[in-house]
């Protein structure tokens, strides 16, 4: 699998110079439009082999995760959305950690699944996991489903299951990669981080890494969802906004992610303390960024 994914990281290569030179030359609105077919055709055609995997038994989930990655990869070339990576060398060697990042929009999560060094496990709305094709390949990668990341105190800091779920896996020697804002931005600001990290990191005893991400909200904006009262009762409504803005908003460009140095908690008083403190670190990387 480690020389197919170079080969198929080089077949990328060819296919985004290729794209370069051929996107400069349609309107927007033609971009978009092709940006829309090529995200469905991945989609259906990864989604499919993910699905034929699971009905011969191949459920591996490294398989499945590989699969996400090429999909990501294709799909990002096909619109010419280059990604680069630095700091690598703070991603730790002898243990595993949580991924966070400020989150500015949805092609964010296929810029990390594409091309962040180690695999992991993403924190995702479960609305999301029951989509077709799409929802089946990130399901069989292993990625966590999750409806809310509440914590209320109680007699203790009560935890939803999604928190007990990663706290879980990541006991268990794996990476989990979640945006503690939940939402993505509108206008590139940073919503409050959720406590509910804070609590993975220390019940786990394993280090945050924090990332800044730019660009990716000028190659893809992000929906307005606020005038509609009830998300889950209006899913078809909702995926219409959301192609519309793709459409409209689409162009090529770059996704930079810079990884910060591990952040370990060590005291859980205060949850949100800690996730105030967090969100500072990414919003330092992000002016060391400008």
């Amino acid at each position: 699998m480690f020389h197919i994914d170079y080969i198929v990281m080089a077949f990328v290569f060819q296919f985004s110079c290729y794209n370069l030179s051929l996107m400069r030359k349609v309107p927007k609105i033609i971009f978009g439009i092709w940006g829309f077919l090529s995200l469905a055709l991945f989609v259906i055609l990864f989604g499919s082999i993910s699905y034929i995997l699971s009905i011969l038994f191949i459920k591996s989930e490294n398989v499945h995760f590989f699969l996400l990655r090429m999909f990501s990869r294709l799909f990002l070339a096909s619109c010419n959305i280059k990604v680069s990576i630095r700091g690598t060398d703070n991603i730790p060697d002898k243990v595993n950690f949580i991924l966070i990042s400020n989150y500015q929009t949805d092609l964010q999560h296929l810029a990390f699944i594409g091309y962040f060094p180690k695999r992991f496990r993403f924190i995702m709305s479960d609305i999301l996991a029951k989509s077709p094709f799409m929802g089946h390949m990130l399901r069989s990668s292993g990625f966590i489903t999750i409806n809310d990341l509440v914590l209320q105190k109680t007699t203790g800091w009560e935890r939803s299951y999604g928190i007990t779920k990663a706290i879980h896996y990541l006991t268990s020697g794996d990476n989990i990669f979640i945006m503690p804002e939940g939402r993505a931005s509108l206008k590139g600001e940073i919503n409050p981080f959720n406590p509910g990290v804070v609590v993975m990191s220390y019940e786990s005893s394993r280090p945050i890494l924090p990332c800044a991400t730019t660009g990716a909200i000028d190659v893809a904006s992000t929906p307005d969802y606020s005038k509609i009262e009830n998300i889950r009762n209006n899913m078809l409504l909702i995926f219409f906004i959301w192609i519309s803005n793709l459409v409209r908003g689409l162009q090529s460009g770059n996704i930079n992610i810079k990884i910060g140095k591990p952040v370990l908690i060590k005291d859980i008083s205060s949850p949100q303390t800690e996730a105030d403190k967090l969100k500072k670190i990414v919003q330092g990387l992000l002016r060391s960024e400008s």
